[in-house]
């Protein structure tokens, strides 16, 4: 496999060309211009420390008397448009004084003004963005719409030689760019597109860039960001800038994964492509202890030479983790699902196992060996989000010093909170609580989840697994015949891709046909419950559920043999009481129930869910619900 590359694509102008460092101001190069002409330097004073109560006594008692001379001066200065610098003399020599008079220590400090005449100015650096872009293997491509000059020809042949940029091209139109892009194997979610006007940005989808907000945005355009009500037209204009090296910071040791189907941030991959003897035997030496750290911050490191399969006693633990991230594989018998496992690592050496990941994932190049990890914090936009950090030694206390660095600063990161929950009503208020109370797990389940999310590096083992089956010739074929069909609904890449069929039968059994027909099993008033919220895919808001009284008594005398009435109103009324927590109980027993053989991916299709205020409802797609009572 050919690695994809990360490029920037930069419409030729003379800023590029010249490699110009200095100050630019409504497009223009304001060669010459020093810092010292900009600023100008203003000089402060702060005490060390702060004043006591006893010393803040004194000096409102000395300077009281002068008050009024102090507020006739400053308007006196107002007048005269010398409100500033007479206010900074004052303070200045005022915190002087009394540092003096305390006999204590004052810090200088200076302040640089900009002028007036140059507010807008930014400083350009071409050369820092193009070594910036060197560092971070980015290949960089000058374009333009008219041919150059003999001139600026001669330029552009020095920075091609000086390997700043890879090549020039002349181009009717953006879309021409197309050419290029498949002979460079350019990886367009990886690469950045710079344009001079709005105009172009039609012509930028074609080619295959995108302007979607956050992190999916790699349209650029090169223009002075407008504040009026003329400007920012839209989410690409708002956040445009005539300054190259402002982009600096999209181009870093981020990569963005075409699709991520499997990798979780708590899990660091150990990636190679040059059988590193002397490196891979320190990792497989050092395993234990760097995992044991790594722990303490709930990650993982995979090192895939390490696992050797004729190690594994029990398989008992991997089996039960493929099958709950991938439970279309609870429909073979253990001793089929050990033969595959057997097949995974009798068949996948590293380098396959690497060249699997890297094209499941279309990254570009990257330096390795390395460490390659997701950091997705909880938002959408980072779940196919990136990062690596290129393993380099000389000798074996280098890779100590390297991997005690990279434990102490690596981290699983958190979405940030960027609203405030409204006060908790008086009142106990069932949906309110919804969120917190729906979610909660028995001891019992959290011990599961936590014994097989210990065994989280067998994730992308079994990702491999279904790669090498796919792949299998010989070996078991009525095995392989069996196990196809599978293999068909995972690689179809849908949004059903990983559900199951589910029925519920005259019996009020409720079966996942599709796993393996396993029996997800309730007590009665979940399951009542459930089966409500089944027949309102658009949902039920919970300060509606008395409305339902009527067919929830209905539901439950068909689903139980229980005659006393009493008792069943009771159960119901506390049911549709939103001042009773029974609602939430029973929804978080009915997500215990999948989550007992489902991972939170696929298992949230099947329970209740939803936001304070608004529709609760079951995200499973009615096509794949059967119910066979009446």
């Amino acid at each position: 496999m050919i690695d994809a590359n990360k490029a920037v694509f930069l419409p030729l102008n003379e800023r590029v060309i010249d490699l110009y460092a200095g100050f630019v101001h409504d497009g223009q190069m304001m060669k010459g211009l020093k810092e010292t002409d900009i600023y100008t330097e203003t000089v402060h004073f702060d005490v060390e420390g702060s004043y006591s109560i006893y010393q803040k006594v004194i000096m409102i008692t000395v300077l009281f008397p002068f008050l009024f001379l102090f507020i006739l001066i400053l308007l006196v200065a107002a007048v005269f448009k010398k409100f500033d610098v007479v206010g900074n003399f004052i303070t200045r020599y005022n915190i002087i004084f009394w540092a003096f008079f305390f006999n204590m220590k004052k810090e200088r400090r200076i302040e640089k003004i900009r002028l007036p005449k140059y507010d807008g100015i930014e400083r350009e650096d071409v050369p820092e963005f193009l070594d910036h872009c060197k560092k971070h293997q980015v290949r960089v491509y000058l374009y333009s719409y008219v041919s150059p000059s003999p001139e600026q020809q001669i330029k552009i042949n020095l920075l091609i030689k000086d390997e700043l940029i890879c090549s020039f091209h002349f181009i009717t139109r953006l879309s021409d760019l197309s050419t290029i892009v498949k002979v460079e194997k350019i990886a367009f979610h990886n690469s950045l597109l710079f344009i001079n006007s709005m105009d172009e940005q039609k012509e930028a989808h074609l080619l295959g860039f995108t302007s979607e907000n956050g992190f999916r945005r790699n349209i650029q355009l090169l223009k002075k960001r407008r504040f009026s009500s003329e400007g920012g037209k839209n989410e690409i204009e708002w956040n445009s800038s005539e300054i190259i090296v402002s982009y600096k910071s999209k181009i870093e040791y981020y990569l963005k994964a075409k699709s991520n189907r499997y990798f979780k941030n708590n899990t660091i991959i150990f990636i190679d492509d040059t059988e590193d003897v002397f490196l891979n035997n320190f990792v497989r030496d050092n395993l234990k202890n760097i995992n044991m750290k790594l722990d303490l911050k709930g990650m993982r490191l995979l090192h895939f030479p390490s696992m050797n399969y004729s190690e594994i006693i029990d398989f008992a633990p991997i089996s039960d983790f493929i099958r709950y991230r991938f439970p279309f594989l609870y429909a073979i018998s253990d001793i089929e699902l050990n033969e595959l496992i057997a097949e995974l690592f009798q068949n996948t050496a590293p380098d396959l196992f690497y060249k699997f990941i890297l094209e499941e994932l279309e990254l570009p190049y990257f330096k390795r060996p390395a460490l390659l990890r997701n950091i997705s914090d909880g938002f959408g936009d980072t779940d196919n989000k990136f990062t690596y950090k290129t393993i380099e030694y000389k000798t074996e206390d280098d890779l100590k010093v390297f991997f005690d660095w990279y434990i102490e600063q690596v981290k699983i990161p958190r979405a940030e909170v960027l609203f405030k929950r409204a006060p908790e009503p008086k009142e106990y208020d069932a949906d309110w609580n919804f969120s917190n109370e729906s979610r909660a797990l028995s001891e019992e389940l959290k011990f599961k989840i936590d014994a097989i999310q210990k065994q989280g590096n067998v994730g992308v083992l079994a990702e491999v697994l279904l790669y090498m089956l796919d792949k299998l010739k010989d070996g078991n074929p009525a095995l392989l015949k069996k196990i196809q069909p599978l293999l068909t609904t995972k690689k179809s890449g849908g949004k059903n891709a990983q559900l199951s069929h589910l029925s519920i039968d005259k019996n009020f059994k409720i079966l996942l046909t599709d796993f393996g027909n396993i029996e997800i099993k309730m007590h009665t008033l979940p399951k009542v419950v459930f089966i409500l919220f089944l027949r309102y895919p658009d949902g039920i808001r919970f300060k509606e559920l008395y409305m339902y009284k009527n067919e929830l008594l209905e539901i439950y005398n068909k689903v139980t043999n229980k005659s006393d009435k009493d008792e069943i109103e009771r159960a119901i009324n506390d049911l549709v009481d939103m001042t009773n927590p029974s609602i939430n109980q029973k929804c978080a027993r009915i997500r215990e129930a999948f989550r007992q053989y489902l991972d939170e991916d696929i298992a949230k299709f099947y329970f209740i869910s939803g936001y304070n205020g608004e529709p609760k409802k079951i995200k499973l797609p009615r096509h794949l619900v059967t119910i066979d009572f009446k």
